[in-house]
């Protein structure tokens, strides 16, 4: 009987899921598999997933990190126009979740070149989910572009963010030649 009691108490109810013991890891992972297969749902968990990461340590810039990218994909899988089964009310919701989430990773490390250039995608991504936005967010793209490459020129995920934004960006940003140059210095950095 204590046997039995024991594994009535120690299983989870029916329909319950355990929290994962390791949420940072467990988001990290469903990250790379929604990529993988970019599928959605797989994106929208580990941001789900990434968002407990962070609430059970708020001071974790890792998990911050993470959950700016799951949260930043899931706008790009909106966006994408080959997917279908992303309505574009979801799309603002990650916008502003996105933004909101490097802006807490840029506060929590300051001289981040990662963080200064995801909330430049992440603000490049508001721009193109509300045109409207463009008078206060576009001059917003080319100071933390600028702030990325001081804090790491030679970081290449930066230079790489850096030249996804001035490629998808006005010309003020500097124009495609431009881009292609950080593309290129990216990928030797690699």
């Amino acid at each position: 009987f204590g046997i039995l009691l024991w594994l009535f108490i120690a299983a989870p109810a029916s329909g319950v899921e355990p929290a994962p013991a390791n949420p940072l890891a467990d988001g990290v992972a469903l990250f790379k598999q929604g990529c993988k297969l970019w599928q959605l749902a797989p994106l929208q968990k580990s941001s789900e997933t990434l968002a407990r990461a962070t609430t059970a340590k708020p001071d974790d810039v890792r998990a911050w990190y993470w959950r700016t990218c799951a949260e930043m994909h899931v706008v790009l899988y909106g966006m994408d126009e080959g997917t279908t089964n992303c309505p574009g009310k979801l799309v603002t919701e990650y916008v502003e979740k996105a933004l909101a989430s490097a802006e807490k990773l840029v506060e929590l490390a300051p001289s981040s070149q990662e963080g200064h250039a995801l909330l430049s995608v992440c603000t490049g991504l508001k721009i193109a989910d509300s045109p409207s936005t463009l008078l206060w967010n576009g001059p917003r793209v080319a100071k933390l572009n600028k702030l990325a490459l001081q804090h790491g020129a030679d970081n290449p995920r930066a230079r790489y963010l850096v030249g996804t934004t001035v490629f998808n960006g006005s010309a003020v940003l500097g124009g495609k030649e431009t881009a292609l140059n950080h593309f290129l210095k990216a990928e030797e950095l690699f």
